[in-house]
């Protein structure tokens, strides 16, 4: 099963995304090197938090003034 995440912006769209394929996206760059959070990479915490959300639990991500929103939805087979 995979799990899904919905991030929504603020007073704005949102995506549905596969919850490891999210957090690696946000942690490596294109050609696989890690990303660093002080240059824009998730926090191990906060990947931790992500990683243990309840379905239909939501959490804020990144800086507060990005308004993103993600929201744990039912697993895929």
């Amino acid at each position: 099963m995979d799990k899904r995440i919905k991030v929504t912006e603020y007073m704005g769209s949102s995506d549905v995304y596969d919850l490891d394929e999210f957090i690696k996206a946000q942690c490596f760059d294109a050609e696989g090197n890690h990303i660093m959070p002080e240059d824009g990479g998730m926090l191990d915490q906060e990947i931790d938090r992500l990683r243990s959300l309840a379905i239909g639990e939501a959490m804020p991500l990144g800086d507060e003034e990005a308004g993103l929103t993600a929201v744990r939805l039912t697993d895929t087979l």
